[in-house]
């Protein structure tokens, strides 16, 4: 079952995440690790928030020792917060629908507002 990681690196900055992702040879927007589905990060006010969705809990955690291994090398302290959620459901980036009745049953009609933004 898909899992998220979520973890909260208190004082931690993208500047040394990117330099993270550069040790560990990997590049916003492209491939991940092996086991990941997708990944995304953003800071708070306390710090660095890393949400990653993974095939398996197993999968997150022999990546997060090779991660932890290179964290020190860039200046991370210390191990961060994670909590894991178990995944229901998840989307990913892929085909448009089949036909385009599909892709157009998909969308408002023009002119009006979708419930959710009212």
């Amino acid at each position: 079952m898909a899992i998220a990681a979520v973890l909260t690196f208190n004082g931690g900055t993208l500047e040394r995440y990117d330099m993270l992702l550069t040790k560990l040879g990997f590049e916003s927007g492209q491939a991940g690790p092996r086991g990941a589905l997708f990944s995304w990060v953003t800071m708070t006010e306390d710090g660095l928030l890393v949400t990653g969705v993974w095939n398996s809990k197993r999968d997150f955690e022999q990546f997060a020792t090779e991660f932890g291994s290179f964290a020190a090398e860039v200046g991370v302290r210390g191990p961060p917060q994670i909590t894991f959620h178990e995944v229901h459901s998840y989307l990913t980036a892929g085909a448009p629908p089949a036909t385009p009745a599909a892709a157009r049953s998909l969308r408002p009609p023009p002119g009006s507002t979708p419930a959710r933004l009212r």
